[in-house]
């Protein structure tokens, strides 16, 4: 089984609500990312191996009272490896070689 990508809404109006659905999505095995989005800052985002969207949303329902799962979907990693393998072009590019010369010095080094 391979990366999954699960998006989950739920009623959440404050931070301190926001806060407690990232605690609880955390708080299981497998997850890699959990992260806000929407318009409103409604959905969550989690990234994982081995996650089970239903026991998921079950939990959420407990804890926040509405959760509503949107999709179930594979994990693009091939987007997140062509970011980081642009990031390290630009790190090549953008690094200039420091040549450090040594000098002999001009005194005895051995009286």
């Amino acid at each position: 089984m391979g990366k999954q990508k699960v998006v989950i809404r739920l009623g959440m109006v404050d931070a301190k609500q926001r806060s407690k659905a990232l605690k609880t999505v955390v708080g299981f095995n497998g997850i890699t990312s959990a992260s806000l989005d929407g318009k409103e800052k409604d959905q969550i985002v989690v990234v994982g191996d081995g996650i089970d969207p239903v026991t998921l949303v079950k939990k959420l329902r407990k804890r926040m009272n509405y959760a509503e799962l949107l999709s179930v979907a594979p994990a693009d990693e091939k987007k997140e490896e062509d970011k980081l393998v642009k990031a390290m072009e630009l790190i090549v590019k953008g690094t200039v070689a420091f040549i450090a010369s040594y000098l002999k010095p001009s005194y005895s080094l051995h009286p």
